[in-house]
């Protein structure tokens, strides 16, 4: 009787315990069934969140190019603005020239014509006055007429700047124009501190210097006219020391035509120059 019960016990005992286990296995599935799902919820949401951000990113990036093409839109339409204003200016001065001079040739040729008889008597006998200094001092009257024109003519076709760069320039690729932006001498208005570029007001013989400083890479620099060059830097430093060079040219420039300071050889060039440090110059004016 007493191994009877005992069979009995370890029986439902037995089966308590395998009751328990199964209990436990579909407990663990149900589990890992809950977690796949949490876990493709999740990242379904994740996924929702990442194309949403990728047309944000989009529609930014579309934005930016809108941006850029209208600065550069606004760029182009500074630059013809300053053009068409250094052009007008241009016409003016010659336009003034040209009366100062007119101007001047009728106030000879009428100065005594209204003051009666007396005065042109008066005249006559000036003139032959002169032409009798003229005969016992040839070329002296000659002298005097050419050293007058030559001073009206610079009185009004003044043309000389100066100017500097007050910041430094890094990653130059080649065809960078060098923007001198601060001007110490700029009479006549032919240098434009905004594209680094200068427009001859009149037609003559100009002088034209330029130097350049670096201390980290290479940089070969040249004097451009029209986009022709005329001469050409090199600014090689070595061991992170102070490289300087400049070059001066004298040209024939005519009237309208541009002149500036370009690389041309490296993609990676860079020149040293600051407010207080003004290294990079660039100058010139008109001779005759």
């Amino acid at each position: 009787m007493l191994v009877k019960n005992l069979n009995i016990i370890v029986f439902l005992f037995v089966e308590t315990f395998i009751l328990s286990a199964s209990v436990e296995i579909e407990n663990e599935v149900q589990i890992t069934k809950l977690v796949e799902q949490m876990i493709a919820e999740r990242t379904s949401e994740l996924a929702t969140k990442v194309q949403s951000l990728e047309r944000i990113v989009t529609n930014q990036q579309s934005r930016i190019e809108r941006l850029e093409k209208k600065g550069q839109r606004r760029g182009r339409t500074i630059i013809y603005m300053i053009k068409s204003l250094t052009d007008l200016r241009q016409e003016m001065m010659s336009k003034k020239l040209k009366f100062v001079k007119e101007d001047a040739n009728t106030d000879n040729d009428n100065t005594d014509s209204h003051f009666g008889v007396e005065n042109v008597t008066r005249t006559n006998v000036s003139v032959d006055a002169r032409k009798m200094s003229s005969a016992i001092q040839p070329g002296k009257h000659k002298d005097n007429e050419i050293i007058g024109k030559s001073r009206r003519r610079r009185a009004i076709e003044v043309v000389a700047f100066s100017v500097y760069l007050s910041h430094d320039i890094n990653h130059m690729g080649i065809g960078h124009h060098i923007v001198f932006d601060k001007a110490i001498t700029n009479d006549g208005a032919g240098y434009n501190v905004y594209t680094g570029i200068f427009t001859a007001p009149v037609s003559g013989l100009y002088l034209f210097t330029f130097s350049m400083n670096d201390r980290d890479h290479t940089s070969n620099l040249q004097l451009v006219m029209n986009g022709s060059n005329l001469v050409d830097i090199v600014d090689s430093p070595v061991n992170n020391e102070e490289s300087m060079s400049s070059n001066t040219v004298i040209v024939h420039v005519n009237r309208g035509q541009s002149v500036w300071i370009q690389e041309y050889t490296h993609n990676d060039g860079s020149i040293r120059s600051r407010e207080h440090w003004r290294y990079c110059t660039f100058s010139g004016f008109l001779v005759y």
